[in-house]
């Protein structure tokens, strides 16, 4: 299982955690830099993925980035979440 920590805490321009979460995550470079484009690169995932995630609850773009997470999870069993307070 490959394992994944991210933590944009501490970040608050959605290009910057965008970028950010496409190296971690090693998207291609045709990532789109968005919401939709993270859910669709997340829901693409076949090799077993263990994410633990920090974010800022109180930031509203951290609490899209949190959904969109959370969303792909359900979506698709090859990509888990946990996040860390």
């Amino acid at each position: 299982m490959k394992k994944i920590f991210i933590n944009i805490s501490q970040m608050s321009e959605q290009q910057e955690i965008h970028e950010y979460l496409a190296k971690q995550f090693n998207f291609p470079d045709y990532y789109g830099k968005n919401l939709d484009a993270l859910f669709d690169c997340l829901t693409s995932i076949t090799t077993p993925t263990a994410v633990l995630a920090v974010i800022n609850a109180q930031d509203e773009y951290h609490k899209k980035i949190k959904n969109v997470l959370d969303d792909a999870q359900e979506e698709n069993k090859n990509f888990g979440v946990f996040w860390i307070n």
